[in-house]
């Protein structure tokens, strides 16, 4: 095998004109300063300055919002909720009279820098935190490929994830469709994982991205897809111009595509889908190499899906 090549009425409203003014007056200031990105927020809290022991903490997230809440401060009329997307440099702002906040309307597996300042009924600054980090929950995982090692027996799912992405990893889950057995991996690692997956048997594979708040993952919603390592061909039979090769049978697989080219990493043709496990190459000629590899399909309603196709076998008729 080889690898390929992929209060009164009066004063009441005067209250209110002047609460009105001093907010406006103060949030227009606050929102000529940037939110620089702080050290990573990791969901633990972060404590108002020149407060007393209030913190700060994330308590939920969806794919379109983030959830903030804190201890009630002393003297404190209003809050004002700062907040940017990491890779943007526009700010918005809320205001709330109560401890917490939904802040909505947000991108989905993405970073937000957001600080929380309080402030006095005639609009004076009380306390403030700094820049800290809150997250929204990634929508269903994307894949940007797989791929079989014949080496070491094990399948590479690659995923694909945005840069600057609020996601922190993926719990993986793939079940053998013909035992029934699975197994469950949680990794950290954004690009890939490996998967032992028998050579036997279409799996189904179930993945959720995760994000962390308050020391618990948070799981997005998963996406189901199905996986096969890439069928071993090898040599059953010949003649003088025929050659028959045979695979072992993949359960769950619907058919099997053989593909043949004349060239090791170019020109290959699909020359037979089948149900069995045997194709035979008619017209080769003696001393002429023939290169040909094999794709398991299985059909899942109207989705197709196909093992990898990194590896061919060459064959040639070598006697007269």
């Amino acid at each position: 095998m080889r690898r390929r090549v992929k209060k009164g009425f009066l004063g009441l409203i005067a209250g209110m004109l002047l609460l009105l003014g001093s907010a406006a007056a103060v949030m227009a200031a606050d929102l000529e300063e940037n939110l620089e990105p702080a050290a990573q927020f990791e969901n633990r809290g972060e404590a108002f300055a020149s407060a007393s022991s209030s913190t700060v903490v994330q308590t939920k997230a969806t794919t379109s919002s983030f959830t903030l809440s804190w201890g009630k401060i002393t003297n404190a009329k209003y809050y004002n909720i700062y907040y940017r997307k990491s890779t943007s440099s526009t700010t918005d702002s809320l205001m709330m009279y109560s401890p917490s906040v939904v802040v909505n309307h947000l991108s989905a597996n993405s970073k937000y820098y957001v600080s929380v300042k309080a402030y006095t009924s005639k609009g004076t600054l009380l306390a403030s935190t700094g820049t800290f980090t809150c997250k929204t929950l990634p929508g269903q995982p994307g894949f940007r490929g797989k791929s079989t090692n014949h080496s070491t027996g094990k399948m590479t799912l690659y995923f694909k994830t945005p840069s600057n992405a609020a996601v922190e990893g993926y719990r993986v889950k793939y079940t053998n469709v013909k035992t029934k057995g699975n197994k469950t991996l949680t990794t950290s690692n954004l690009s890939y994982c490996y998967l032992p997956l028998k050579y036997s048997a279409y799996y189904k594979v179930e993945v959720n991205g995760y994000i962390t708040l308050n020391g618990k993952k948070v799981y997005s919603a998963k996406r189901t897809i199905y996986l096969a390592q890439q069928p071993k061909i090898y040599k059953k039979s010949a003649t003088k111009s025929t050659m028959t090769v045979r695979w072992n049978k993949v359960a769950g697989a619907t058919n099997y595509s053989v593909y043949v080219s004349t060239s090791p990493n170019s020109g290959y043709k699909k020359v037979k889908t089948t149900t069995g496990t045997t194709y035979t190459k008619t017209g080769m000629k003696i001393g002429k190499s023939y290169y040909m590899y094999v794709v398991a399909n299985r059909r899942v309603g109207s989705t197709t899906y196909k093992s990898p196709a990194d590896y061919y076998s060459k064959f040639y008729i070598y006697y007269g």
